[in-house]
């Protein structure tokens, strides 16, 4: 069974070319979670009472139509019986009535929030809505080129409009910001997207932007924080509109 909600794009979450941004295609299939959550237990706040939070630690998002403003579309989500003893796998999928125009996959895990790690699968009993895994064309591990390969892109910080109510830049916002990092991004169309969240970045917090292009419309990208840790990771396959 799937969770599913209908939404309409919204204007200001087009890019200038008048195509969805990629973090918004994040956001609605995220917010298809939260609000499964909602329904069927435990919600976000629910967990935090019981000391857990889910944190996602990769996702891939495939898109294969245009999606643009004022488009009336639907978002589905569902949990998998896949994954390890510490992991949950999640998927997504974004429609125009039949078509499928987007879809993603990605990992979570469950956290202690006092201790900082994972706990077990089983820890805390979830009622969410559960299907078969889908099996992308994209994959779901980041082979990324050899530190060599990549040049300073540039630097970004991490702005208050950024971030959740953790003061962590929230994981629905790093699409966009990669993105801002790639020449003539107003001139392409993303078909696919793959973020490793590997270290979480503050309020306020420098990170330092690498970018490695190939031919073919391929950028593998790199975050870093002031500490030396690296933060996310992506490889984002565009085209030319």
């Amino acid at each position: 069974m799937k969770h599913t909600r209908n939404f309409k794009v919204n204007f200001h979450d087009t890019y200038p070319n008048g195509l969805l941004r990629p973090s918004a295609v994040i956001k609605e299939m995220q917010e298809a979670v939260n609000l499964c959550s909602e329904e069927h237990g435990p919600s976000g706040d629910e967990l935090r009472k019981m000391g857990y939070a889910f944190v996602v630690s990769r996702m891939t998002v495939s898109i294969y139509g245009d999606m643009r403003k004022y488009e009336d579309l639907t978002a589905s989500t569902w949990a998998t019986d896949a994954g390890g003893a510490f992991s949950y796998i999640r998927c997504f999928e974004i429609r125009s009535g039949e078509r499928l125009l987007a879809e993603g996959i990605a990992t979570f895990a469950m956290i202690d929030i006092e201790r900082g790690r994972p706990v077990k699968k089983g820890t805390v009993e979830l009622h969410y809505c559960a299907d078969e895994i889908s099996m992308l064309d994209a994959p779901t591990r980041l082979h990324m080129p050899d530190q060599e390969f990549f040049a300073l892109a540039g630097e970004h910080t991490v702005a208050l409009s950024e971030c959740d109510e953790n003061g962590h830049m929230n994981n629905t916002r790093y699409a966009d910001m990669l993105c801002d990092f790639i020449p003539n991004m107003n001139g392409r169309r993303v078909l696919t997207f793959s973020i490793a969240y590997l270290a979480e970045a503050k309020f306020g917090e420098e990170l330092k932007v690498y970018r490695c292009e190939s031919d073919d419309g391929v950028f593998s990208m790199r975050t870093v924080r002031g500490d030396g840790r690296t933060n996310v990771e992506a490889e984002i396959v565009t085209e030319d509109i």
